[in-house]
């Protein structure tokens, strides 16, 4: 079972493509609790009936604990969710540890430490393409996992960001005479 800060072991959002629909429900949801346990009896049908392996029962059963889950949240929530949620803008101003960054597409600006620290522009969370690569300091990096990307592919594994903060607003458009 997971959330937007914690994802779980079967966590569709993070391997999805980035061209992949996907239909996500959230706890607050009324209906959302039942169709995850329907979805649950279905591919646990299908597991039955050998048209599924053996090894998602374990999603099915996570999908079950999720649909619990929804379901303590709603009774343990009730109406807070209606609140509205503060834009990334709107947030303190500074540098914030990288595990709060959206993974969102939103562009940000991120801290890389390691022996040369610097400050990377216009980061989003994404999965690579299928013919990207970056070369950096003789390694390739080659990676089907979603990761951190500047304008010229993905981060390097060995200077991770540490930290973040939100990309600011372009120029406001003068006219010219």
């Amino acid at each position: 079972m997971g959330s937007k800060l914690k994802p779980g072991a079967f966590d569709c959002y993070g391997s999805a493509l980035p061209d992949e629909p996907m239909f996500i429900l959230l706890a607050r949801d009324p209906d959302a609790p039942t169709l995850v346990d329907i979805w649950a009896d279905w591919r646990e049908l299908h597991i039955n009936r050998g048209r599924r392996p053996e090894g998602d029962r374990a999603m099915a059963d996570e999908a079950r604990q999720c649909a619990n889950s929804m379901r303590a949240w709603r009774a343990a929530n009730d109406g807070t969710w209606r609140r509205p949620v503060s834009p990334i803008t709107e947030m303190p101003i500074g540098w914030r540890p990288i595990d709060t960054a959206p993974k969102d597409g939103t562009p940000i600006d991120v801290w890389v430490g390691g022996e040369f620290p610097h400050r990377v522009t216009d980061v989003v969370w994404r999965a690579p393409t299928d013919s990207e690569w970056w070369t950096h300091g003789g390694d390739t990096i080659d990676t089907p996992d979603p990761t951190w990307h500047d304008l010229f592919g993905p981060l390097g594994k060995h200077e991770p960001p540490t930290h973040w903060m939100p990309a600011p607003a372009p120029p406001a458009q003068t006219e010219t005479a």
